[in-house]
């Protein structure tokens, strides 16, 4: 049985996003998304989540922080 957790993150704690990807995980259209905080334990990882899913919602959560690294359609 796999461990699962949630955390609550305040969208103005966010100072960063990371992204990730293994072989395996692009191959699937998946990442794994990371938010550092300024407290608390460093960074909170969303583990396999839909690559372009993950972009939106750390587009939306913070929004400006990630927009010069977004390609738009």
């Amino acid at each position: 049985m796999a461990a699962r957790s949630t955390v609550a993150l305040k969208r103005d704690a966010v100072i960063g996003w990371t992204v990730t990807r293994s072989p395996l995980q692009r191959r699937a259209g998946l990442s794994t998304l990371g938010a550092t905080v300024a407290a608390d334990s460093g960074v909170h990882r969303a583990r396999d989540i839909g690559h372009s899913q993950g972009l939106a919602l750390a587009d939306e959560a913070v929004p400006g922080l990630l927009t010069p690294f977004l390609l738009r359609n």
